[in-house]
């Protein structure tokens, strides 16, 4: 029974997983980079380096006024990184109950 609840859990870790990177960097290229640009915050050549976005993201949340803070993209740009982590850790966690047996 567990091996079967640890199976879907890394299924549904792994399509979750895909789809929050997915929707990250659309809402990081489509969102963030022009709000900055906008705004005329110099871009590096780094913008592609994940651990260099959230430098970014940090100036782009800077930028926003509470009313904008609250709409759903902007909440999950700023909880991305935590929720990506938890969403691997699931699945990181259910690999190894799967290689337990």
């Amino acid at each position: 029974m567990s091996t079967a609840i640890a199976t879907y859990a890394f299924q549904c870790s792994t399509v979750a997983f895909v789809v929050a990177v997915l929707l990250f960097n659309v809402l990081y290229f489509f969102v963030v980079l022009p709000k900055l640009t906008e705004n005329r915050i110099s871009l590096g050549g780094d913008i592609f380096v994940g651990f260099r976005q959230y430098r970014y993201v940090k100036a782009y949340l800077n930028l926003l006024t509470a009313v904008e803070q609250r709409r759903w993209y902007n909440v999950f740009i700023r909880h991305s990184f935590v929720a990506i982590l938890a969403i691997w850790s699931l699945g990181m966690v259910s690999v190894a109950i799967l290689h337990s047996r």
